[in-house]
């Protein structure tokens, strides 16, 4: 699977952003993100490992800080888009 995740739409903070493959271990609760582009080069090739839940239509992903003493927590939300009507 693919996606890209945009970490931060502050005009305070600068945007970071990175796209790439990610897999869901479901057993210990765990997205691993595999980026293949992004903002920070750092962060190619690595494997991030985020926690998740799920509610409803919307796959939330956060957890503490590790890297900013600014930020105490971040979260992320994805949500499953609506499917487009067929056109004929």
């Amino acid at each position: 699977m693919q996606a890209c995740s945009i970490l931060s739409k502050r005009k305070d903070r600068p945007l970071y952003a990175y796209c790439g493959r990610y897999e869901i271990d479901v057993e210990q609760e765990l997205i691993v993100h595999q980026p293949e582009v992004a903002t920070d080069p750092g962060y190619v090739g690595s494997r991030q490992f985020r926690p998740y839940v799920f509610e409803g239509d919307r796959l939330i992903f956060s957890d503490f800080e590790k890297h900013d003493s600014s930020v105490s927590r971040w979260k992320i939300v994805w949500e499953k888009a609506s499917q487009a009507p067929e056109v004929e």
